[in-house]
């Protein structure tokens, strides 16, 4: 995966610290707060004198970034699908999981009864034939009906320790439920406790505890048909985010009444999704887009014929890169990342003077999950517009990649933009690493110094901003990513950088329109003659690099404090 992590920290040295902080929305004054950033402060040691004044803004952007990458806990929204207007407006069709989802929709939105897959059914009535069920049936209501109550076995197993301990809170805990207990008639009750217990092993028991704290349960158990129709479309949908679906599944309706809410139960697997409606969507039918909300981002993916588990780990890589200061209205005119139509409002980084750094960066992937392969592309700074702090890299153009896996996981997964090249060169020398490539009508050559002995103080948090699926709703997505390195150094003023790009006679016109040889003649990098056009900023390169990068998710609304 592209890994241009370093970069942040390492190409603002020359730009100002007065255009960061006007960039960032920050008083000119901005200073960092001594509390709570010891790890920022050790991480940027290394940084401090390439740094120089930037240093008192950067912990700001990387604070922000580890909330981003820490806010984890609670539910996460995991997709987000167009309504029809919208897709029109920005004349970009619906992807293939925004139909299935669409189409899912329109198959369950018609009624309020649940929902369950004949798998499902086929578990509930070994239960329900049971002879207890029954007469344990209203007992279970009444039992489900409090949280105490149900939860009175593991109470009674925690007062043993209270007592023990002479404390009283067990007893505050357990009075009520014991009460209970005590004026109700046993047999019933041991049964729908017996009961409970069976339905925890068939529905899941977090699925079951949700179940319960909604009031849903004994509606769902109520249901006598089942249906398979709904779990294709639903199935495709969740599976391009990193969810596939087992074969037992329930939909119940939820939410406040005047929203038309789902929640999809996998009892298979034992999770829970909530689907709401898209802004100024009407209580029913269904109408706008929608938005599914999960405990986790999606950890299981198909790429090609391999299953991936993320992260995705990256055991052992050695990664370089250049970096050049730049017109920021070219930047701004790459119609990949910064048009209308590219969802959300997404702004390349202005350092002030109207710069805005690029990163042409090489990685040798040596250990991956993914195999190994090689990699070269072309990366800038971008945040959304009302969250300039989650700042993060986008990639210009296209990535080249050695490997058929390196394409397909990287597309399939996270939307980028890649390109399989097959004859690659590359040299490791003693003080540098040349990196040739040869493409159908040109030969890109990039030359990086190799060295170092300095390592990232910590793992160093970094967002990565995509847009997936790349070449269908072009929604933008964000991904956590962990580095740490070995072996690292950096080099100002670009020595050592070499940038040529050697086009074969009468091919100008077609190598120029390749999508990142077009990018690197666009914005400057190099020449109509292949040359490169301007001293690089700064050389970056470390030896020893292992990253985890994690699902890729919509990228939210801008929270409060930034709206």
């Amino acid at each position: 995966m592209p890994d241009p992590a370093g970069m942040m920290a390492q190409a603002v040295a020359s730009l100002t610290a007065a255009g960061l902080r006007q960039a960032l929305g920050l008083p000119p004054d901005a200073q960092p707060e001594a509390s709570g950033r010891s790890w920022i402060e050790r991480m940027l040691a290394p940084y401090q004198q390439t740094l120089g004044a930037l240093a008192g803004v950067m912990p700001r952007v990387l604070e922000r970034v580890g909330q981003v990458v820490d806010s984890a806990s609670g539910p996460q929204l995991l997709f987000r699908a167009r309504s029809d207007a919208d897709a029109k407006r920005n004349s970009r069709p619906w992807s293939h999981a925004e139909q299935q989802f669409h189409r899912f929709i329109e198959m369950v939105g018609k009624t309020d009864a649940p929902l369950m897959t004949t798998e499902l059914l086929t578990r509930l009535q070994r239960i329900a034939d049971a002879r207890q069920f029954a007469a344990a049936k209203d007992a279970l209501q009444t039992l489900t009906a409090d949280e105490r109550r149900t939860d009175l076995p593991r109470l009674l197993d925690e007062l043993k320790h209270e007592v023990r301990a002479d404390r009283m809170q067990g007893f505050v805990k357990v009075h009520e439920a014991l009460q209970w207990l005590l004026q109700s008639k046993a047999k019933p009750l041991s049964a729908a406790y017996a009961m409970l217990e069976q339905l925890s092993d068939k529905l899941g028991e977090r699925c079951l505890r949700e179940l319960r704290r909604r009031g849903d349960l004994n509606e769902l158990l109520s249901t006598a048909a089942a249906d398979n129709a709904w779990l294709q479309p639903l199935s495709e949908c969740f599976a391009t985010f990193g969810h596939p679906l087992s074969k037992a599944v329930s939909v119940v309706r939820c939410g406040p009444p005047n929203r038309y809410e789902l929640l999809v139960m996998d009892h298979g697997l034992d999770r829970w999704f909530e689907i709401r409606q898209g802004d100024g969507a009407a209580a029913r039918p269904w109408s706008g887009g929608g938005e599914v909300y999960g405990a986790e981002a999606g950890r299981d993916y198909l790429a090609g014929a391999q299953r991936y588990r993320l992260p995705l780990r990256d055991q052992d890589a050695a990664q370089g890169f250049a970096t050049w200061s730049v017109d920021h209205r070219l930047v701004q005119e790459s119609r990949e990342c910064f048009s209308v139509d590219s969802g959300a409002e997404m702004r390349p980084l202005d350092m002030g003077g109207g710069r805005t750094p690029v990163a042409l960066f090489f990685v040798h992937h040596r250990d991956t999950d993914a195999g190994e392969y090689y990699e070269l592309g072309l990366g800038c700074f971008v945040a959304p517009r009302k969250d300039p702090l989650s700042m993060g890299v986008a990639t210009l153009g296209s990535i080249l990649v050695s490997t058929r896996e390196g394409k397909e996981v990287g597309e399939t997964i996270w939307g980028y933009r890649k390109e399989y090249v097959e004859h690659w060169t590359v040299l490791y020398r003693p003080t540098h690493v040349e990196c040739c490539v040869k493409l159908d009508h040109a030969t890109l050559t990039l030359r990086l110094p190799r060295g170092g002995a300095s390592s990232s103080a910590s793992a160093l948090p970094m967002l990565l901003y995509t847009r997936k699926p790349a070449d269908s709703s072009g929604q933008w997505h964000r991904s956590a990513l962990m580095r740490f390195a070995r072996g690292e150094s950096v080099r100002s003023a670009g020595s050592g950088v070499e940038l040529s790009l050697e086009v074969q006679d009468d091919y100008a016109h077609l190598a120029f329109a390749h999508p990142l040889l077009g990018e690197l003649y666009r914005l400057g990098l190099i020449d109509q003659l292949g040359r490169r056009r301007s001293q690089a900023l700064h050389a970056a390169w470390a030896e020893n690099v292992s990253t985890q990068l994690g699902a890729p998710t919509p990228v939210p609304s801008p929270p409060p404090e930034f709206d």
